[in-house]
């Protein structure tokens, strides 16, 4: 750990002194080295063995085995000493994935901590079977951590991302349907089946992923950007998954091949999308980091979250930024999770909720005055060809003129050290 530590804080710098300076773009953001520095810190994940599991996963050594690929990755973001929230969302989660999912749904754990006490990070080693640990020495931000996650950790096709403060819905909170017990299993065949049917949003734009969180965009959202709710009938789950992984043979815990293998359902779903006209006033609808689960690829193929060390971005629009990147060519859905028909917000969580938020909302995180340097919402279009529009309309209409940051604002955006524990993604 602490040879690890020394090589890591030396990537890190490495990273941060070659972006501050690439050239005389004082508006490029990608970091070059950000992708060799994620790299570097991957190879020091590990597997965890603990002897007495809190939670014994029967497929954990069959996981590990190259001819047992996972069909999901289920990923996990903690920083700043909440591990207790992460221990209560890996206990529920693992529960849930053990004992109400098809037996044949295998998957993967990731877990990136982001600077916590190592001797609280410790129990989690100690009490959980994860394929994927990787705990940093310091707090490198939410984006590091969610691109570790989704590039350079999880290996599964299909990923679900949880932070450390998405708690699973069970018994005592809320009524196990079949729906909601079987909810990841039912998304991957969500979005298996639409892929197959080639059955898009109604601007042709790909559905990635399935929200699997209550939420709130039907106050924010109208038709056609939130669609009516549609079914998919007679959807064989255990045979969609079955051929997620098609390079290998599909067995499940009993020897029986998955593609033989039958769990009939209709699959109630409604689509939404994120507003990229930005008439609505609201960038979300197509990602949110909690409770969201996608198609890998097309999570890779929006490219990397800005905001690693080195990169002249501001941290506070990480997420939005992300989100309204991918609606560029994304949408999202929902599903039923009841046979109940007249269930159909998706803000009541007996409607579509899975998972609870358990650690507070958006925006928790502490602002300071040194952290509003260069606050401004035109980071949510970022990297988009909307971004330098915007600027040029804005400053026709008598708004702030020519870029958000100047040189040295810039500068400081790549050189600032706003990590520090517990001031960060929390």
């Amino acid at each position: 750990m602490i040879i690890y530590s020394i090589i890591f804080v030396v990537v890190t710098l490495l990273t941060v002194t070659q972006a501050s300076i690439e050239g005389d773009d004082d508006t490029k953001v990608d970091n070059p080295n950000s992708a060799f520095s994620r790299n570097m810190a991957s190879m020091s994940s590990q597997v965890t063995h603990p002897s007495s599991p809190k939670v014994q996963r029967r497929s954990f050594s069959q996981t590990n085995h190259h001819q047992q690929h996972p069909h999901i990755c289920l990923a996990f973001l903690s920083c700043c000493d909440r591990i207790d929230l992460l221990n209560h969302t890996l206990a529920a989660t693992i529960r849930h994935m053990e004992e109400d999912e098809p037996d044949s749904l295998r998957y993967e754990i990731a877990w990136v901590d982001n600077g916590s006490d190592p001797t609280m990070t410790q129990t989690i080693v100690d009490s959980y079977q994860i394929e994927h640990a990787l705990r940093l020495p310091e707090n490198m931000g939410l984006a590091y951590g969610m691109n570790l996650l989704i590039f350079n950790l999880c290996k599964a096709p299909y990923i679900l991302l949880l932070e450390e403060d998405w708690l699973y819905l069970d018994h005592i909170v809320a009524p196990q349907t079949e729906e909601r017990k079987r909810a990841v299993a039912t998304s991957l065949a969500l979005l298996e089946g639409l892929d197959a049917q080639n059955l898009t949003s109604y601007d042709e734009r790909n559905v990635m992923g399935v929200f699997l969180r209550h939420e709130t965009y039907e106050t924010f959202l109208k038709f056609p950007l939130m669609d009516d709710w549609e079914t998919l009938p007679n959807m064989n789950i255990l045979k969609t998954l079955g051929g997620i992984n098609k390079d290998v043979e599909e067995e499940d815990d009993k020897g029986q091949v998955m593609t033989n293998g039958e769990l009939i359902a209709d699959i109630d779903y409604r689509i939404f999308c994120g507003d990229t006209t930005m008439q609505g006033g609201t960038i979300w609808g197509s990602f949110t980091n909690g409770a969201g689960l996608y198609r890998r690829r097309d999570l890779m193929k929006i490219g990397r979250m800005y905001g690693e060390p080195g990169d002249a971005f501001h941290d506070r629009y990480i997420e939005g930024n992300y989100a309204f990147r991918a609606a560029m060519h994304n949408c999202h859905s929902a599903v039923r999770l009841t046979k109940d028909r007249s269930c159909e917000k998706i803000h009541d969580p007996q409607c579509t909720g899975a998972f609870h938020h358990i650690g507070g909302g958006r925006g928790t995180r502490p602002r300071t005055t040194k952290g509003t340097i260069c606050d401004d919402m035109a980071w949510n279009l970022f990297g988009t060809p909307l971004y330098e529009k915007f600027l040029r309309f804005r400053q026709r209409q008598g708004g702030e003129e020519g870029d958000t940051c100047g040189k040295d604002q810039l500068e400081e955006l790549r050189q600032r050290n706003f990590r520090d524990r517990g001031t960060f993604h929390c």
